[in-house]
């Protein structure tokens, strides 16, 4: 074997690619890159990226490679939130200055970013399968006109905060699961995604809840697909 080569050189790229879809891309970087230049191109070549950055084992260093050397555009998947380093913030400056994240499909905001004000401006919320949020501070300049064309997963922490930060509804919604600040909006949500979800989750944070209006849902729609039901309602 010529000096500098090794084993994993003579594995076929499918093989990797099939490795690397179980693993974020922090992992993907400590465990791959800088074997040989021959790993590194095939690290640096894989398009479905998932990025987590507020993983508790991010080191600034880590975070630097990733901010360094890969590209935004084969990024599918983020999860941002608050951190020492202020990574996530860092991380939007660089992309919408550059205006890429052009493939992102999956977008998580944990609960930890109280102190932060992240800039959505140039995420297209349209492209995205999968919103979850679990904070409501501080998300500005986002599209309000966004349609969710493509939206099936939903979750978040306040209905409220979603129809403050977006005019329109998602429409084609299998996956939702929210914290709910009025019946209204908990009727507004439902109405056009009844016949298709199979995922619902109902949480009641701080109104009063009457048992009556909730068991209406079940004589008002049509569930056809609704395999699983969570209600979380206070005590």
């Amino acid at each position: 074997m010529p000096i500098g080569q090794t084993y994993l050189d003579l594995l076929p790229i499918e093989l990797f690619d099939e490795i690397f879809v179980y693993l974020t891309c922090n992992d993907i970087l400590k465990s791959f890159y800088g074997i040989n230049n021959h790993i590194n191109q095939v690290v640096l070549q894989y398009p479905m990226y998932l990025v987590d950055l507020t993983s508790n084992s991010l080191t600034k260093k880590e975070f630097d490679l990733i901010y360094s050397k890969i590209d935004s555009n084969k990024i599918i998947k983020l999860k941002m939130g608050h951190d020492r380093y202020n990574v996530s913030n860092r991380f939007l400056l660089k992309n919408n200055a550059q205006q890429t994240l052009t493939n992102l499909r999956s977008l998580w905001i944990n609960n930890n970013c109280q102190k932060e004000a992240f800039n959505l401006r140039l995420l297209d919320f349209n492209n995205l399968v999968s919103f979850r949020f679990d904070s409501i501070s501080h998300l500005s300049s986002v599209d309000s006109n966004c349609l969710f064309e493509h939206l099936q997963y939903l979750v978040g922490c306040s209905s409220a905060h979603f129809r403050h930060m977006f005019k329109n509804i998602p429409s084609h919604l299998i996956f939702l699961h929210m914290f709910f600040n009025s019946f209204d909006d908990l009727h507004c949500f439902i109405d056009p995604n009844a016949n298709q979800l199979k995922s619902l989750g109902i949480g009641f944070s701080s109104i009063y809840v009457d048992a009556t209006r909730v068991i209406s849902l079940f004589e008002n729609y049509q569930w056809n697909n609704l395999i699983q039901l969570n209600l979380n309602l206070p005590s």
